[in-house]
């Protein structure tokens, strides 16, 4: 559908994605993909928690940043450059 396809847009343009508690009441979880030297992603670096620990504010401020370079750090370390 066209709002999977916004998503997944989103999803690419932030470097993560986020499950708002859609999977389970109460988890919210953050990803980001790990890729290695052909570009591929391979993996992915997660954080799941309760929700009252992943506030949308922790997200932006701090958890979402951490989880991304933490994740390209791996990918570097494989070999992947941009």
């Amino acid at each position: 559908t066209a709002e999977f396809i916004a998503d997944m847009q989103e999803v690419r343009k932030q470097g993560y994605a986020v499950d708002f508690e859609e999977f389970e009441e109460g988890l919210r979880c953050l990803a980001a993909p790990i890729r290695d030297y052909t570009r591929k992603v391979i993996g992915a670096l997660s954080v799941s928690g309760p929700a009252h620990r992943i506030s949308e504010e922790r997200i932006d401020g701090l958890i979402a940043g951490e989880v991304v370079r933490l994740a390209q750090s791996l990918s570097g370390r494989l070999g992947y450059r941009e």
